[in-house]
């Protein structure tokens, strides 16, 4: 029981030294004693508290200077008047393009298996300095041999 009460000891006047130091830091979120209060960062969080509650949209055609504007649909309506569907945005797909590509994948991965094996086959059909020099495109590039496997190392 000693033991225990000093480890908890410990912590509580550890907590409460932690807390004295940042006294000064800690007092600017409290109010009170020893800081000023941080105006600009309450400013801050009210205003984009506010225009969050009132959905203000922070991406608009009328504003010049933001980053991607080509990707909303009121840039594209300003600039050229075209419209897109209101939903070309949503990242979502549908279960049926899912399974679509899902097929496509697994017929095209078959019909790689055909031909891998073909051009492998091919392959091992020629002797080393072919296979090592077929495509080298540099005239001159000297082949050299490389030494047999060895146990040793």
């Amino acid at each position: 029981v000693h033991r225990a009460f000093r480890v908890v000891n410990w912590w509580w006047i550890t907590f409460y030294h932690t807390l004295a130091v940042m006294r000064p830091v800690f007092s600017r979120f409290i109010g009170h004693s020893n800081g000023p209060l941080n105006y600009s960062g309450l400013w801050i969080y009210f205003m984009f508290t506010f225009c969050i509650i009132g959905k203000f949209k922070f991406n608009n055609a009328r504003d010049n200077l933001y980053f991607n504007g080509q990707d909303s649909p009121e840039f594209w309506f300003a600039r050229y008047n075209l419209m897109f569907p209101p939903n070309f945005l949503h990242n979502r797909l549908s279960a049926h393009f899912i399974e679509i590509n899902h097929i496509f994948f697994v017929e095209m991965l078959k019909k790689y298996y055909v031909v891998r094996k073909d051009i492998i086959a091919e392959r091992e059909l020629h002797d080393d300095k072919t296979k090592r020099t077929q495509f080298a495109i540099n005239p001159n590039y000297v082949y050299e041999p490389l030494s047999r496997d060895d146990s040793r190392i």
